[in-house]
């Protein structure tokens, strides 16, 4: 099916492992159908997920990480050594142990294996730990808010009609006019009223587009945030054109923030390690030879 550094991958063992994949697949999603185009996902991801698991136990070998015999043994132990309720059977334990027809030495082989994929993934995947800088600065970005004011300056085209250039050059015009009033300016509610508009105001933070009154507009928040202050912007709407400007940033909630903290801390660290991992095993890969047989 596939060479791992000219280890072969059989399709014996492949087969074992992807029937055993498709049980759990049917377990957890039982209405889904099994049809050609989820097979070819299914048997690409196991053979993918084999590789991987080569790969990186193969790396452990070769960075001399190391699993104990009592770790084996512990897990040896929990697999086939519980009693019905729940505690290790002694007597068991040691009737298994010191019969000679079990082959403990590939049962021990096999586990240690098992461990060292596992524990060595876990240590790859534990690496990084987020900052209380990068916590912070996190926590900013997702809750500070910008209060923004705005005005809209309609175009006269009755909806759902094409707006021509003509009337696109009065808007602009319109546009133009009140934007040099305003700017230089800390008065804008009372220009834009004198002026003949409406002003409103809206408080938003970075990953609101949305915004009532106005619509999707990604580029009005972003610039909101990124501007100098009182800068006056426009982004075209459906309706018209939209003039703004970033009026004051609302700091975040301390003692919210002090409540968050650690909960955001340990989000931001799973990330960091799986991009961490990703990252590695990307490098590991190009590191590695690898050859796949596997048909669709």
């Amino acid at each position: 099916m596939a060479k791992v550094n000219n280890k072969p991958i059989t399709r014996e063992y492949f087969n074992t492992v992807y029937e055993k994949f498709l049980q759990d697949f049917r377990s957890f999603n039982p209405g889904s159908p099994i049809n050609k185009e989820t097979t070819i996902w299914a048997r690409r991801f196991v053979l993918d997920e084999i590789i991987k698991r080569e790969l990186i136990t193969r790396e452990a070998v070769r960075v001399k990480f190391k699993v104990s015999d009592t770790e084996v043994e512990e897990k040896i132990k929990e697999v086939f050594f519980k009693g019905k309720d729940g505690k290790f059977d002694k007597t068991k334990y040691l009737w298994a142990i010191n019969n000679p027809n079990i082959k403990w030495k590939e049962i021990r082989g096999s586990f240690q294996e098992e461990l060292l994929y596992i524990k060595f993934q876990e240590y790859i995947m534990n690496r990084e730990q987020a900052s209380d800088k990068e916590v912070r600065d996190e926590y900013v970005k997702l809750n500070e808010k910008m209060k923004v004011q705005y005005v809209i300056i309609k175009y006269v085209t009755m909806p759902d009609t094409e707006i021509t250039d003509k009337e696109r050059e009065i808007t602009m015009k319109k546009v133009d006019e009140l934007r040099a009033k305003l700017k230089d300016s800390t008065e804008f509610e009372t220009i834009v009223r004198e002026s003949g508009y409406v002003p409103n105001e809206t408080i938003c933070t970075q990953f609101q587009y949305y915004i009532e009154g106005i619509g999707y507009v990604p580029e009005l928040v972003k610039t909101s945030f990124d501007s100098p202050p009182g800068e006056i912007r426009t982004v075209h709407i459906p309706d018209g054109i939209c003039l703004y400007k970033a009026r004051e940033k609302i700091g975040i909630d301390e003692e919210a923030f002090a409540k968050e903290k650690e909960d955001l801390k340990k989000s931001l660290t799973r990330q960091k390690n799986s991009q961490a991992f990703e990252k590695w095993y990307e490098e590991l890969k190009t590191r590695s030879k690898i050859t796949v047989y596997l048909d669709s």
